[in-house]
């Protein structure tokens, strides 16, 4: 719904309902006639025809996924040629303590599959045909009493 100021449009996508019922709510109360959801797999075909969209974001869902090459893949179809493939992640795989780290992900979200190795996600994104133009990357350390 951010992006609601600034686009024409505004599709949000999720698997389950229950998120999209959420997202309606919020919606409705912040009076936005240009934002609308649906129900879709990202990990399939999402129901979008090729090169529909100027921008397409995944924010903080890369690690849900279990086949994230799929998602990037189907992103970039999504989007024009010239366009915007954004996206965000909240945790990536290290050296050293990974395996740790993915069992301890894995008990805190039982959704999580793999945080991916920044090497793997910027491979990804290659094969699905998308260049780099901008690359950020923040450390950020959650406390454990923070924790959900």
């Amino acid at each position: 719904m951010a992006f609601a100021a600034v686009c024409r449009e505004v599709v949000g996508i999720d698997l389950t309902d229950a998120p999209l019922k959420i997202a309606e709510k919020m919606r409705t109360e912040r009076g936005l006639s240009n934002v609308s959801f649906q129900k879709g797999d990202v990990e399939s075909r999402l129901p979008f025809n090729d090169g529909e969209f100027d921008v397409v974001v995944c924010r903080f869902a890369v690690h849900h996924f279990a086949e994230p090459s799929k998602v990037i893949a189907e992103m970039a179809r999504v989007c024009r040629a010239d366009g915007l493939v954004a996206l965000r992640f909240d945790c990536q795989r290290t050296a050293g303590a990974g395996g740790v780290l993915q069992r301890i992900r894995a008990l805190r979200d039982t959704s999580h599959t793999s945080a991916l190795a920044m090497s793997e996600l910027i491979r990804m994104m290659g094969g699905a045909g998308l260049e780099i133009v901008r690359f950020t990357s923040h450390g950020y350390r959650t406390p454990v009493s923070q924790w959900d």
